[in-house]
């Protein structure tokens, strides 16, 4: 069995990942690691404080790693990019309020807290992992107000069969008033 666990930075992947893999015995692949381990990182974007990747490579690397081993969980952002044999796939959402003070607390930089917070507002995790899991079983699980061992109960409920629909996730509310077009306003607040 192949799992996909994908979503935002700060939505709870890894840990969350860890403690399914704890639950269902399977090894738990990275992808943050796989990619500096593998040497995939490029170039430095200083503005966001992240390495570039070559996402076609990554997605052939990953499809060979994961043909090596019968059953994993790939675990990372970057998960919803490629293309891989997954049965299921979790995209780990995150209301925008309390992704941005996850971001923050991390001490990303204002570029890349933007970004992501536009990301998960537009659901980019989960329309890309539609794109590239359209034979997988894909569910989005809302985490802003859950802990990693209960994240990872939810997956193993789908996994088991015990539950048949994920969580309806819809920014769009947010992503109107972080724009600044809840009054027919085209900039946000302060411009």
């Amino acid at each position: 069995m192949l799992i996909v666990v994908t979503g935002s930075p700060c939505t709870g992947k890894t840990t969350s990942s860890v403690k399914l893999g704890k639950i269902l015995g399977m090894d738990v692949l990275h992808i943050r690691d796989f990619v500096r381990v593998r040497g995939l990182g490029g170039k430095f974007d200083k503005r966001m404080e992240s390495e570039l990747v070559d996402i076609r490579k990554l997605g052939r690397m990953l499809r060979v790693e994961c043909r090596r081993r019968t059953n994993v969980i790939v675990e990372g952002h970057l998960a919803c990019e490629v293309k891989l044999p997954a049965d299921w796939v979790f995209v780990l959402r995150c209301g925008p309020d309390a992704l941005e003070k996850r971001l923050r607390g991390r001490g990303y930089p204002e570029g890349k807290v933007e970004e992501n917070l536009l990301a998960e507002m537009l659901d980019y995790c989960l329309q890309k992992s539609e794109t590239n899991y359209s034979e997988a079983k894909i569910v989005q699980l809302e985490t802003r107000d859950s802990t990693a061992a209960k994240t990872a109960r939810k997956m193993m409920e789908f996994v088991g069969g015990k539950r048949t629909h994920g969580e309806k996730v819809n920014y769009t509310a947010h992503l109107i008033k972080h724009l600044g077009l809840e009054n027919g306003r085209g900039q946000k607040k302060g411009n």
